[in-house]
């Protein structure tokens, strides 16, 4: 048990409530990574279908022309 002393307040908080806190930063941290990954899988189907121009995914996905290339030089097999 933890003991928080504020003006005119004392609480006690729980090891469930310090756990609970803990791991709602750990899901913040796992939604990001996945909302990232899920992005950049996105990012990925459209270079492939090489229709749409990088000028418009980097607007779209807010991801920087060099990143784009760099994703694009990667997928491109070499000659």
């Amino acid at each position: 048990m933890k003991v928080e002393l504020s003006p005119g307040h004392l609480y006690f908080s729980t090891q469930q409530e310090e756990d609970e806190k803990e791991l709602s930063e750990v899901d913040a941290c796992t939604v990001a990574q996945a909302k990232a990954e899920e992005k950049l899988s996105i990012v990925t189907k459209l270079i492939l279908i090489n229709d749409i121009p990088l000028e418009i995914i980097a607007k779209v996905s807010d991801l920087p022309m060099e990143e784009l290339e760099k994703i694009k030089k990667d997928l491109t097999p070499p000659a």
